[in-house]
């Protein structure tokens, strides 16, 4: 039912959303209690493997925009230090975290 919801919100033309406005704020949006981390960690303590919301969580380490202060700070801390120390910062994850192993990858990946 949530997907259906979604979809139809993406096919309404009246809603307009443009793909800056939806990744800014990446801070708060990596931040250990919002949208990306928490239900990460969630689906790892049922003992899954979420490799979107880690592909989502290193998305948003790798995307400039000039316009949000967030993401010139997120993506340059990212690259003057190290993934894991970003996500240590800014999302309370332990180096050696499974979340954290996660997202250094899809970050490599994204990077290559």
């Amino acid at each position: 039912a949530y997907v259906d919801k979604i979809i139809h919100r993406f096919k309404n033309p009246h809603i307009s959303d443009d793909l800056l406005r939806v990744g800014r704020s990446p801070l708060r949006k990596i931040s250990r209690h919002d949208r990306f981390v928490a239900p990460a960690l969630g689906v790892i303590n049922l003992g899954g493997e979420p490799i979107y919301l880690a592909k989502a969580i290193a998305t948003a380490m790798t995307i400039l925009n000039e316009e949000d202060p967030e993401s010139v700070e997120l993506r340059g801390y990212s690259k003057r230090n190290s993934v894991a120390e970003a996500l240590g910062k800014y999302s309370s994850l332990k180096k050696n975290s499974i979340l954290s192993k996660l997202v250094q990858k899809e970050y490599n990946s994204l990077n290559k």
